[in-house]
């Protein structure tokens, strides 16, 4: 279900490189991965909506909690909302665009896979560290 199990030695090889005090997550990340992801598979298996193996799910889910608390946790503003409001496309109205939002109010460096979801929002950085 998450990248945890599916470890990527470029992504870890760069983590160590740079200096962990400079490392944080935001609090909408931390919400996608424990509220959209984990609990949401843990929902359907639960409701027979999936054969997945609830087990894996939860060894996952624990893993994820460690992994997370290794990071140091940036809590959403009301600044990073406030650029969110800004945004027009369908795109950038979810998820995804309040973690723009959040890493432009605090001029941060997003670091994502995804950056094709990113690439055109004026004034954000992106790096994929798995590339």
């Amino acid at each position: 279900m998450n990248g945890l199990r599916f470890r990527n030695k470029l992504l870890e090889q760069r983590f160590a490189a740079v200096e962990q005090h400079t490392v944080f997550i935001s609090g909408v990340v931390v919400k996608e991965i424990i509220v959209k992801g984990f609990l949401a598979e843990i929902t359907k298996i639960c409701s027979d909506r999936s054969r997945g193996d609830i087990g894996l799910v939860y060894e996952d889910f624990h893993l994820a909690i460690k992994h997370l608390a290794t990071f140091k946790l940036l809590p959403y503003t009301s600044d990073a909302e406030a650029i969110y409001r800004t945004f027009k496309t369908a795109k950038l109205k979810g998820m995804d665009g309040r973690i723009a939002a959040h890493a432009l109010a605090l001029d941060f460096v997003l670091v994502t896979q995804n950056v094709r979801d990113f690439e055109d929002i004026p004034g954000l950085s992106v790096e994929d560290w798995t590339a």
